[in-house]
């Protein structure tokens, strides 16, 4: 009762920080919203309760969009889609929703449970954006979501990068390919700007997920149109694991696990794609300056100009494709062998900002020929948090400043990593329940309690073994042992 009590405690700080929530009975009406959704409409939870609703309904949506949004939930589906609100002081905002429907036993709906996230930034920046021919055109080039340009015969003129990883082709190869090949359009999607759920075959045969809008695009007397997808094989995954649990709690916790894994990261994320952005912002007041000044623009200015634009978005979708692999689900190859120093350095990338503003000095001496069993990115992943758990007991000290040693050694067919830190130490009396799930010495809101027994049940996957070494007021050592990688030299 205690642990579900926790949960429930970490679950709820969670959502009210990033997350708009609401619950409504049967027929609509509102019995619970958390604190995001009164901080982002303007109402007071007093003013929400007991209304439906048209109390934030903007007026934005004909009515057939509640029709069938109403359809598919009663039918106790899961509705997905965007909807534009109104707040209490008459501005609009936009929110990413998805509707829940729960049953009781004798399979009777009893309560509706709404996750909304807010997107108006985003929004708005694509209204901005399509009102532009060129900045269009460097959307389409640099989105990390797949874009698609059709002809008339629904063959492909064009696609992004992104387009072609989700369908497996060629970018330079990829005109005249029919796309109906990969998904079925229907008559409908071919004529309006609508957006659904696909089964979709990438040129491998691979059965893919995919969210796919269609909006058509009139260049001159050519109808044509241009198709976003996004691959969502793992949040489908996710959602059908969701519907099998059947208690809301399960479902909150794993929503609350991503939320804890993208927030940790989210700083460092931030400043490093901030840098390649900051470059092609200047790039392009340079090219605007010589417009205004009428001076010429000769073809090897632009040309190197934009080369150097080329690469610092080539800089930019790395970071990001860094970020999508890291986060991905997919099935580890237990058998293959993972370079150490590499894959540290990789997760080093990811939270390098955070750990220089905290003042944390991280200093590897891991040998570059040193190969362990494992997969690349959930070792990625342990490192991550254990060097986050390691800066987070450094800022417990009080000090500006503070060390993390990470360092390897051969025993044999073992590889030995200590990850030493000078930070507060974990008390005597707790460090035996350190790996269970749910434990936790952080304050209230300051952590789930999930990080080591996750990175224990990864490497546990992999032959390895995490441990606590030691811990006292000078600092904590955690030790892991992992299987020398298959013909690897140390």
């Amino acid at each position: 009762m205690e642990d579900k009590s926790k949960r429930l405690e970490n679950l709820s700080q969670a959502l009210n920080a990033s997350t708009i929530v609401a619950y409504t009975d049967p027929d609509g009406i509102i019995i619970d919203v958390n604190r995001r959704f009164c901080e982002v409409s303007g109402y007071s939870r007093e003013e929400l309760i007991g209304k439906t609703h048209q109390i934030i309904r903007s007026g934005y949506h004909h009515k057939e969009f509640f029709t069938s949004l109403w359809t598919t939930i009663k039918e106790g589906g899961i509705w997905k889609g965007e909807v534009c609100n109104r707040k209490k002081n008459g501005e609009i905002y936009w929110v990413d929703t998805t509707i829940i429907p729960f049953k009781d036993d004798s399979g009777k709906i009893y309560r509706f449970m709404a996750i909304r996230h807010e997107i108006t930034n985003l929004k708005n920046a694509l209204k901005d954006l399509y009102q532009s021919e060129t900045q269009l055109s460097a959307i389409f080039n640099s989105s990390v979501d797949g874009l698609v340009l059709l002809d008339e015969n629904q063959k492909i003129e064009k696609v992004n990068s992104a387009a072609a990883r989700i369908l497996s082709i060629c970018p330079m190869a990829s005109k005249g390919l029919d796309f109906n090949s990969f998904v079925s359009l229907s008559n409908k999607a071919k004529h309006s700007n609508s957006y659904a759920e696909v089964k979709a075959y990438d040129s491998t045969g691979r059965e893919l997920d995919l969210f796919l809008q269609y909006a058509p695009l009139k260049l001159g007397e050519r109808e044509m149109a241009v198709v976003f997808i996004r691959n969502i094989s793992e949040q489908k995954l996710l959602e059908e694991h969701m519907q099998k649990l059947g208690n809301e709690l399960d479902v909150q916790t794993l929503f609350n696990q991503r939320l804890s894994a993208l927030a940790s990261m989210a700083g460092g994320i931030a400043h490093e794609l901030n840098q390649p952005l900051s470059g092609i912002r200047v790039y392009a007041d340079m090219i605007t300056d010589h417009l205004e000044s009428e001076q010429e623009l000769t073809k090897e200015f632009m040309h190197q100009t934009m080369s150097k634009v080329v690469g610092l978005v080539d800089r930019a979708a790395d970071i990001i494709q860094h970020m999508r692999e890291f986060s991905a689900e997919k099935k580890e190859d237990f058998n293959e062998n993972c370079d150490l120093h590499k894959t540290l350095e990789r997760a080093l990338s990811l939270i390098g900002q955070q750990l220089q503003s905290s003042g944390v000095q991280v200093n590897v001496e891991v040998d570059s020929s040193h190969e362990v069993c494992g997969d690349t990115h959930r070792l990625e992943q342990v490192f991550i948090n254990l060097i986050i758990n390691a800066r987070d007991s450094i800022a417990e000290t009080g000090r500006k400043y503070g060390n993390i040693s990470i360092k390897s050694k051969v025993h044999g067919e073992v590889i030995e990593v200590l990850i030493e830190d000078d930070g507060a130490g974990i008390p005597s009396e707790i460090q035996a329940k350190v790996f269970e799930p749910f434990f936790t010495s952080k304050e209230p809101g300051q952590g789930t309690g999930l990080g080591l027994p996750i990175c224990h049940g990864i490497l546990k996957d992999f032959g390895a073994k995490l441990s606590l070494m030691g811990s006292d007021q000078t600092g904590t050592v955690f030790k892991i042992l992992f299987k020398r990688g298959k013909d690897g030299q140390a």
